[in-house]
């Protein structure tokens, strides 16, 4: 089903199956021209968001809608570097990540 674009593969099984193939979990997905927002983030480090919200103490609906940029402001930095902890990334590409996940979101009608 993959293959024919009609599902996903669960972001946990990036990692495994990048490895397989002899790949980095970003050449499994879409590039995207605009760099990485929040839920790209989430793929790329092969956490599904119920972990995510887990591993930083949040609740699932709470990143989720972090993720589809519905926030008005970023979060405080205590958490920016708890996302950045669980990621595996730093805490501006966090930054930009959330940033770009809200610029997205007010594109959308």
């Amino acid at each position: 089903m993959w293959e024919r674009g009609a599902s996903q593969p669960r972001p946990e099984l990036l990692p495994p199956l990048a490895a397989a193939l002899g790949l980095t979990p970003a050449d499994l997905l879409v590039p995207d021209l605009i760099g990485s927002d929040l839920r790209r983030l989430r793929f790329l480090a092969g956490l599904s968001s119920a972990e995510l919200a887990e591993a930083i103490h949040l609740s699932k609906v709470t990143l989720k809608r972090w993720e589809a940029g519905h926030l008005e402001r970023l979060p405080v930095s205590g958490t920016l570097k708890a996302l950045a902890g669980a990621l595996g990334v730093t805490v501006p590409a966090v930054r930009q990540a959330m940033t770009r996940s809200m610029k997205k979101a007010s594109l959308r009608p």
